[in-house]
């Protein structure tokens, strides 16, 4: 159980690791960052959600399946890097167009958009979807509730499959055991 203080330190942090996490994202085309560091920065915040909040309650606060986080970027990778084939380019070749923000005549400046940037938004799941879907299942294992018994002393799991069987109570040992050889005889 963690502190109240704790836990509303750790939604700032996130909110923060957050901003962080896409401002690396969106210049890792012309600066360091990118997808992948974007998305550990990112999964930094989750983690922390996850550790003062604990498993249970975090996850209703995400409801997110990080597993399908992981197949959508790995099937947007592999779409973004295979598209310029289509328009009989190279695999994975890069074009860039630099696009103005403009509002009523006020320039807010300008980004680069490259085509690896969509390469870099899969990644960018992969790595989210993959390091908190990993982290979490370890925790869940680590952290199971306690397991049902059935009528025959043996534990089960949530799925009810049969872990190991539970050990009976202490027998007494006689001297009516026969060896191995003598019951061949």
């Amino acid at each position: 159980m963690t502190t109240i203080i704790a836990q509303t330190i750790s939604k700032a942090v996130f909110a923060i690791c957050l901003m962080y996490s896409v401002n690396l994202f969106i210049h890792g085309a012309n600066y360091p960052g990118g997808g992948f560091i974007g998305g550990v920065l990112l999964v930094c915040g989750i983690i922390l959600i996850y550790v003062t909040f604990g498993i249970n309650r975090a996850d209703k606060m995400f409801k997110q399946d990080w597993f399908g986080w992981f197949g959508f970027g790995l099937l947007f990778a592999s779409i973004a890097a295979i598209f310029p084939m289509f328009k009989n380019h190279n695999y994975f070749r890069s074009a860039f167009n630099v696009v103005h923000f403009e509002f009523f005549g006020i320039s807010f400046g300008e980004l680069e958009f490259a085509s690896s940037m969509m390469f870099d938004v899969g990644v960018y799941f992969v790595v989210i979807g993959g390091l908190v879907f990993i982290i979490t299942q370890i925790g869940k294992h680590k952290y199971s509730p306690p397991k049902e018994k059935d009528e025959k002393n043996v534990s089960l799991d949530r799925k009810d499959n049969i872990i190991l069987p539970e050990p009976k109570e202490e027998t007494e040992i006689t001297d009516n055991t026969v060896s191995a050889a003598e019951g061949l005889q």
